[in-house]
């Protein structure tokens, strides 16, 4: 009965999918683009400088502030705390339609897309869809996550499968993936037109670990297959 109780705790369920948190508004001002950028050691003036025309650029990798609140509620509602702690951040493909700006105001989805078994654990994707006040996309962002240890209980479920670029073999072989491409390509400056970023560490931690692509180079594919 312990065993059997202990399986059900470490299990995630495939009727997860389509699970979603908010809309959440994010008023984005010079402040927290500044801060952002100043945390990951930036010093770059276009992104610490408040009198420039239209505001200090956003980093890159700024849209993981305004999705984290979405991510806490939707992990939240996903696994208890116990289970959490077997999350473990796999893969990240960002799209930037445009850059986030001072001023605005943003509206962001978060929607679990995808559950399926993989050998250390169940692969979790959840969907960032981040939109202007007019309707019109600015980011969106696949962020993947492997419960290590855990079973799944239901069939695969996917309903963005992963882009096939950004796939990673496994945590480890994505983070000395990007870490080669840092050597062949600078750190992306906010892009004019949409640009996919794909990172295997933390998005906080290691923004230059990937390198810029345009998306229409993406390919869609099966998730990625962690060994």
């Amino acid at each position: 009965m312990a065993d059997a109780c202990a399986r059900a705790e470490a299990s995630l369920s495939s009727d997860t999918v389509g699970l979603e948190a908010g809309p959440v508004a994010h008023a984005i001002d010079a402040r927290w683009l500044m801060a952002y950028a100043a945390a990951l050691g930036e010093t770059a003036p276009r992104y610490l400088d408040a009198r420039q025309i239209g505001g200090p650029a956003a980093h890159p990798i700024f849209p993981v502030a305004y999705e984290w609140p979405l991510a806490l509620a939707l992990h939240a509602r996903l696994a208890p705390d116990a289970l959490q702690r077997r999350s473990v951040h796999a893969a990240h493909d960002l799209t930037i339609h445009r850059p986030p700006r001072a001023g605005e105001t943003l509206l962001t989805r978060a929607r679990v897309v995808a559950l399926a078994s993989r050998r250390p654990g169940v692969f979790l994707v959840v969907r960032y869809e981040t939109v202007d006040a007019t309707g019109r996309p600015v980011t969106t962002t696949l962020y993947g996550s492997i419960y290590r240890g855990v079973t799944l209980t239901g069939p695969d479920r996917v309903e963005v499968p992963w882009p096939a670029e950004a796939a990673p073999d496994s945590p480890a072989s994505s983070c000395t993936e990007r870490r080669r491409s840092r050597s062949r390509s600078p750190v992306c400056s906010p892009p004019t037109t949409p640009t996919r970023r794909g990172s295997g560490g933390s998005p906080a931690a290691s923004p230059g670990w990937s390198a810029c692509r345009p998306p229409s180079r993406s390919a869609r594919g099966p998730p990625p297959a962690p060994r």
